[in-house]
């Protein structure tokens, strides 16, 4: 049995221009109109949880329960069901992909005591093309004035969450204008806080700002503009979110998968309650939430839950960030339009 809460206000000029006449409805009211619909299952689904979202998965279960019985079992490893992946790729076999969160490519380091490190993107691309070896280089000394460095090989890791070694080489050929190839690196398959702490001294690692957190591990600074130190930043949840206001969507309704992709001359947006905007940390990518097994309601209405504006602010209070709106509508629609306990059309001509 299915309980279904309807709080669909709708005046009756709107109402008159959803008929069956009329284009089809757009993804934006589509959303604004599932999110007044609360459809709570009896049931519950398996939820396998990448560690940027292991804290907010227990926030998002303990509402959906007290909220209206929706429950999802978090475990290790679930050929059905939903499973939310930062590597790159799913363990199951997703009929469905589209973003649940935004993290970013950083470097995490350890190079003796030094616990800053400031680069730019022409070091750090010369690092990664094996024209810079050692952490005494002149390039790296000039941008950092109050560290002290050996004559210490750069150990360069040899593996790196996919999205983020990619996030990173896509940054680095934008900033400098220079092709690269970080082909070298190789996808991890290993849990990435455990990858970071076994990081030996003079090595440094692509990995996501929210593994960083996660660890308590540093990481580098950047200098936006190359050798300036007036632009260093540190990137942090803010910088990361306004770069997520310069991203294109990019749908596949066959293929049945939301994704995004970072624009450098998309304008940066002022975040909420902001006059101005930020500079923004452009090396992001998506957390990915896969739906696998049998296409179900319950699947799927679970799946939409954690779309939602609500359950998208938990998000913020974690370690990675909420997705922004324009990916967020776009990736809750294709959830949506499969969904066959949610007929919008109907529901607000009654």
């Amino acid at each position: 049995m299915r309980k279904l809460v309807s709080a669909i206000v709708l005046s009756a000029a709107i109402l008159a221009t959803l008929t069956a006449c009329d284009p089809p409805m757009p993804d934006s009211l589509r959303v604004e109109l599932a999110e007044r619909t609360v459809v709570c299952p009896e049931g519950s689904v398996d939820l396998v949880a990448t560690e940027s979202v292991q804290d907010v998965s227990s926030f998002w279960s303990d509402s959906l329960t007290n909220a209206c019985g929706l429950s999802f079992n978090i475990v290790d490893e679930a050929t059905g069901g939903i499973e939310i992946s930062d590597s790159g790729t799913f363990k199951c076999e997703p009929f469905l992909t589209v973003p649940v969160a935004v993290d970013a490519a950083v470097i995490t380091f350890v190079v003796g005591e030094n616990y800053e490190l400031t680069l730019d993107a022409p070091t750090l691309a010369a690092i990664f093309a094996g024209e810079i070896t050692n952490w005494s280089d002149p390039a790296i000394v000039a941008l950092n004035e109050f560290a002290v460095f050996e004559d210490q090989e750069i150990v360069i890791s040899p593996t790196a969450l996919a999205p983020a070694r990619d996030a990173m080489e896509s940054w680095l050929e934008t900033e400098t204008g220079r092709d690269l190839d970080l082909s070298f690196i190789a996808d991890s398959t290993e849990l990435e806080s455990e990858a970071i702490y076994a990081l030996a001294d003079g090595e440094l690692r692509i990995t996501g700002f929210s593994s960083t957190l996660t660890t308590g591990y540093p990481l580098a600074n950047i200098a936006t503009v190359a050798g300036d130190l007036a632009s260093v930043v540190v990137p942090d949840a803010r910088l990361i979110q306004t770069a997520g206001t310069q991203v294109d969507l990019i749908k596949d309704v066959d293929a049945q998968t939301v994704d995004f992709s970072y624009n450098k001359e998309n304008e940066a947006k002022p975040l909420l309650g902001a006059v101005d905007a930020l500079v923004p940390y452009a090396p992001i990518y998506a957390i990915k939430m896969g739906l696998c097994g049998e296409d179900t309601v319950d699947l799927r209405n679970t799946a939409r839950y954690l779309l939602r504006l609500d359950a998208q602010g938990v998000i913020a209070t974690g370690v990675s960030s909420p997705l922004p709106e324009h990916i967020r509508i776009a990736a809750a629609a294709l959830i949506d339009a499969g969904n066959p306990s949610l007929n919008l059309e109907a529901e607000v001509t009654q």
